[in-house]
């Protein structure tokens, strides 16, 4: 469910960024709108990994507390073998890290991308 969301949310702030960002590029508009164009187009950018983060975040968290994965309740595809004590923790605690990473590179990314669009902005 979260993934669809940000799927969506992410195709249409890219569906409605991409012609003003192409009329930007055949001139005639403000270097400010070039600056609006990129912010919608990095927060699209970051939505879906900042939502796979939090994902990611819930699934180690139940991991760790169940000392097992897959943890009670997360459908499988097919039969799994299931890790269970100290191996289960550690794993959950990796993606609990990782999760963290998401999180933190897809609030990095409308910051990074408004400044280098400040700058390219400037510049012309």
């Amino acid at each position: 469910m979260v993934l669809a969301v940000a799927t969506i949310m992410g195709a249409l702030a890219i569906a409605f960024g991409m012609p003003a960002l192409r009329s930007f590029l055949e001139g005639g508009h403000s270097p400010a709108r070039f600056v609006l164009v990129i912010d919608v187009l990095g927060m699209a950018l970051a939505l879906p990994l900042g939502l796979m983060g939090i994902a990611a975040y819930r699934l180690g968290r139940r991991v760790v507390a169940a000392e097992a994965f897959p943890p009670p309740g997360l459908p499988a595809l097919r039969a799994t073998a299931q890790i269970t004590g100290p191996a289960a923790r550690r794993l959950g605690k990796a993606a609990m890290l990782m999760a963290l990473v998401l999180i933190a590179a897809g609030a990095a990314i409308p910051f990074f991308a408004h400044h280098v669009a400040t700058r390219i902005a400037g510049a012309g």
